[in-house]
């Protein structure tokens, strides 16, 4: 058994191995905080506020950058942590059951005929909008969501991510393949204690 289990999308180079990943959620990242205001639509201002029962929260996520746009929570699921226990396997179970219906991504992408099958965003938002979409709707969930400052748990953007900084990791999307094997090649690189060849 565990207590936390922490997603991290593909994309995401991590650059921060020495995190100690219990004390980071549930202790520095359990507080009011922290874990509210950072979405920047009032629409989802409860989401976090559970956090004065620190034990209450579940869901740890981070902010994205688009607090200005109004169809979609401005939440990034690119890296999430998850509280053990019942409340998590049901929040699982509902954003799996989003994605049930092949096209259910539409509803929060009106412009997704522009993206033809094969495109890197052909899907978009893809399993995120499946987490948007349970979260809008559980009310109660959301409350116990914290939702951290984007650049805490990942770059969102990788021009965004910087040395020493406060990211777990450095956050691709949208980069050729090309572009983000050498980059995660160089996160690699600057790891290994005594780098060698990477990627070719």
């Amino acid at each position: 058994d565990v207590d936390l289990l922490v997603w991290v999308d593909a994309d995401v180079a991590w650059t921060s191995p020495g995190t100690d990943l219990s004390e980071l959620f549930f202790r520095r990242l359990s507080t009011i905080a922290s874990c509210t205001g950072h979405l920047g639509q009032t629409k989802f201002a409860v989401a976090g506020s559970a956090a004065a029962n620190a034990t209450s929260l579940f869901l740890w996520a981070s902010a994205d950058v688009r607090p200005k746009q109004q169809r979609n929570m401005n939440l990034n699921s690119a890296v999430f942590a998850l509280r053990s226990g019942q409340v998590a396997v049901q929040f699982l179970a509902a954003v799996w059951a989003e994605g049930q219906a092949l096209l259910s991504f539409t509803k929060h992408n009106p412009g997704w005929r522009r993206q033809p099958p094969g495109h890197h965003y052909w899907g978009w938002p893809f399993e995120q909008g499946g987490v948007w979409s349970v979260l809008e709707r559980r009310e109660d969930w959301l409350r116990r969501t914290c939702i951290v400052e984007a650049g805490i748990l990942h770059s969102v953007q990788y021009h965004r991510w910087r040395a020493n900084g406060p990211s777990l990791g450095a956050h691709m999307p949208g980069m050729s393949s090309e572009d983000r094997r050498k980059a995660a090649c160089r996160h690699l690189a600057a790891s290994l204690s005594s780098p060698g060849a990477c990627g070719q």
